[in-house]
């Protein structure tokens, strides 16, 4: 249960931020760390590519399932 329930959140939280990206409500850029051909750039501080501002949505999205 308690896996599952990871994997949900997790999901939530990747296609909250792929909304926001697809309808245009939010550019990319902000959300990832991008190199100059539009490619997430992963790094050791953050392997998802995430700006701070993207792992602080990404996270509020995720604590609010979890939390559920």
């Amino acid at each position: 249960m308690e896996e599952n329930n990871i994997g949900e959140a997790c999901d939530a939280g990747d296609s909250v931020i792929e909304y926001l990206i697809d309808e245009g409500l939010i550019e990319r850029k902000l959300l990832y760390n991008l190199d100059a051909e539009g490619n997430i750039v992963e790094n050791d501080d953050d392997p998802s590519g995430f700006t701070e501002q993207g792992r602080d949505l990404f996270e509020y999205v995720y604590n609010l399932v979890r939390n559920d």
